[in-house]
């Protein structure tokens, strides 16, 4: 698969600048006396789920620029302060501006924006969560093309980035869709009873997912890099991963979106 380089170096970079602002959130709501949980932010900010917060400090998703007045009320800090040391994005002319931390910003986590091991955690579990993800999928790929296999029904829903340069999506379903896209995969459903548009020609590599779906009747190939995957869910199996920012309305209330840095060890339903 040929890759767009420049766009994957911004890509890489925005990420960096993201999990870099996430760090100073982190910091500055564990600053407070008693330290604030992502909870008590969350009810803060009105946010109805508080692993939003924990995918904001982790860098899986960014502090939107209208929101950042709220966000600065609700840490304490001053609004310009908090807009000069959280960039979530590179500007409107590609240059990307890296965030620094000063002791005084680092909180009750001394290591907090610096430590190798920690910052480290994050990417590799999102790589071994991603790793159940494609074997899921690799599972759902065979059993396609061995229809004899009394599989039962099953129904995920994909979440990705369509905006990831490895993604291939149709330029004008991304205009529609922004930054989330969502797909269903009904298995083991007559076409007639499914409750969303056929797909087929599912196939599994290293870097990504391929298949076929069909957007308004048109058959539209896609394929789908693993790093692109914001959520994973089977209503069937009532599981799903979060690694990334997501609307749960896009997904079954029956599924536990399991987060992959949840607050005190809860789930959201």
């Amino acid at each position: 698969m040929k890759t767009d380089l420049p766009k994957l170096k911004k890509y890489v970079l925005e990420r960096e600048m993201r999990k870099r602002g996430g760090r100073y959130v982190e910091s500055l709501r564990l600053a407070h006396n008693p330290k604030m949980t992502q909870r008590e932010l969350a009810e803060k900010l009105g946010v109805p789920f508080y692993t939003y917060i924990s995918m904001v400090e982790m860098g899986a998703t960014y502090v939107p620029p209208d929101k950042m007045a709220d966000w600065a009320e609700a840490l304490g800090v001053d609004l310009q302060e908090f807009e000069s040391k959280y960039m979530p994005r590179a500007s409107t002319d590609n240059v990307v501006v890296p965030i620094s931390f000063s002791s005084e910003t680092k909180g009750a986590n001394s290591n907090s924006g610096g430590n190798v091991l920690e910052d480290a955690y994050p990417e590799y579990m999102r790589e071994a969560l991603l790793g159940v993800v494609r074997k899921i999928m690799h599972l759902v790929s065979t059993i396609e093309r061995h229809p004899e296999m009394d599989a039962g029904e099953n129904i995920l829903y994909v979440m990705f980035d369509p905006r990831h340069p490895k993604v291939k999506f149709p330029a004008n379903l991304i205009e529609q869709y922004h930054d989330e896209v969502t797909i269903t995969l009904q298995q083991g459903i007559p076409r007639a009873e499914a409750d969303y548009e056929w797909w087929h020609s599912l196939t599994v590599d290293d870097d990504c997912f391929h298949v076929t779906l069909f957007f308004d009747g048109v058959e539209t190939p896609i394929s789908v890099p693993w790093e692109s995957i914001l959520c994973f869910a089977d209503k069937t199996a009532q599981f799903g991963l979060g690694m990334g920012s997501f609307d749960t309305d896009d997904f079954p209330d029956q599924c536990d979106i399991i987060p992959l840095f949840p607050s005190d060890n809860d789930r959201i339903h």
